[in-house]
């Protein structure tokens, strides 16, 4: 071989290797260092891969040539620990295609459809550590942390924790917008020692997906969300509801204090006096149309024990059916309501049949005066004093699927014999 040969030859493996560096170092700066695929892990390298995958949770590892056309990753939180659940938004950095796949329980996720990808994952308490952008060809493995929480406490007025108290957030009265931006949701139960949290919605790290739909800055942090004011109203058994105002983004616990009880007393009857048998009673806040207390009767009288400040609306119903109303109620207040239909209602027989007219046994019944209630022998329900109207009731033969039946009781009938055929022989 000529001198010369010799030199163009050298030159043009440092020009190859020079170019093989230039794509692994483009690679590894979308999110951390990686290596080039190899038909199987090279010796000694698991040392650094652990640690890589350490610093920005994005080490690349090697995967089947055969699938070398996937877009696929795995998902580990801040421990190393593989993260079993969620889902992730694949969406082509060429724009067009985009797809959700389900995390396996190995923490893995796989796609197709693009050469590389923007990936979003979707959690209701986790978000991802940074950006992450999908190389078809490589897997590689992703970090995520909890969301940040907002924690309260509920205490009684001797300052006790109080358990299973229910929080919901919502606008201030009178303020305007609706709901509770900042947070993932509006509601939560206090646990055995009073505590609470609300996981604060981030917004998800800028990747060239988002850079060229909104105008973000790739790989940047989201500014801090506004502070907002938010009313937060708690109610919990043998305690008066509380509301209170409080601002989002404090570093403080948010503490709610419940209030003694307020018995309001109420009785329920038709026109003659009578009591219905199956009515319960709904309180619903006027100005917070979110808290509802439910109470039931002991013969025609019914106490609700936990209202908060500000008036209420009252309903009774039976069966799906409203008897009376009132509105402007307090705590504190005796309610008498009178029921515009007559207590003593309908007698109800519900007979359920084959297609050879034979009683089917064993049928579980939901809906008007029947709740979980099972045909017997004969094939055959009972109700009393059913109110006239109609009901949509939902049968489940043994071994079939559901079948809904609408139901119709008149006015002025003394009983009602309603007859089903559920189709085949029994």
């Amino acid at each position: 071989m000529s001198p010369r040969r010799g030199f163009a030859l050298v030159a043009g493996l440092v020009s190859c290797a020079a170019l093989a560096w230039a794509i692994i170092a483009s690679t590894s700066a979308s999110g951390g260092r990686a290596r080039a695929l190899s038909a199987g892990p090279s010796a000694g390298a698991g040392g650094a891969e652990v640690a890589d995958r350490r610093a920005l949770g994005v080490a690349a590892r090697a995967v089947d040539p055969v699938a070398a056309a996937e877009l696929a990753g795995m998902i580990e939180d801040v421990d190393g620990a593989p993260i079993a659940e969620g889902r992730v938004r694949l969406a082509c950095v060429s724009g067009g295609s985009e797809q959700i796949v389900e995390v396996g329980a190995d923490g893995s996720f796989r796609g197709s459809g693009c050469a590389r990808a923007c990936a979003h994952f979707i959690h209701p308490s986790m978000i991802q550590t940074g950006p992450w952008v999908l190389t078809a060809g490589r897997e590689e493995v992703w970090s995520i942390r909890p969301l940040n929480r907002q924690d309260g406490v509920v205490t009684s007025p001797e300052g006790d924790p109080v358990a299973a108290a229910k929080l919901h957030l919502g606008p201030v009265p009178g303020a305007g917008g609706g709901g509770s931006p900042r947070f993932t949701s509006a509601n939560t139960v206090s646990d055995a020692d009073g505590r609470f949290s609300f996981a604060v919605a981030e917004e998800r790290p800028c990747d060239p997906c988002l850079a060229a739909r909104e105008g973000c800055e790739e790989g940047g942090v989201a500014a801090p969300a506004e502070v907002i004011a938010l009313e937060l109203s708690a109610t919990a058994s043998g305690f008066r509801s509380v509301r209170r105002r409080v601002v989002t983004g404090s570093e403080e616990p948010w503490t709610i204090v419940l209030a003694p009880p307020v018995t309001t007393s109420g009785r329920l009857v038709d026109e003659d006096g009578q009591a219905y048998p199956r009515a319960k009673i709904l309180a619903r806040s006027t100005e917070h149309p979110s808290e509802i207390h439910r109470a039931s009767l002991d013969g025609a009288e019914f106490e609700l024990g936990e209202l908060g400040l500000g008036p209420y609306e009252v309903r009774a119903l039976q069966d799906g059916i409203e008897l009376a109303f009132a509105e402007g109620i307090v705590a504190g207040e005796d309610v008498e309501l009178v029921g515009g239909l007559p207590a003593a209602g309908v007698a109800l027989t519900l007979r359920l049949v084959s297609r050879d007219g034979g009683g089917v046994p064993g049928v579980i019944v939901d809906g008007g005066p029947f709740v979980a209630a099972e045909s017997d022998a004969r094939g055959e329900l009972r109700a009393t004093q059913v109110l006239p109207g109609a009901y949509l009731l939902r049968l489940r033969p043994p071994g079939g699927g559901a079948v809904r039946h609408r139901l119709m009781v008149r006015d002025g009938e003394p009983s009602h014999l309603e007859q089903v055929s559920l189709g085949p022989d029994r």
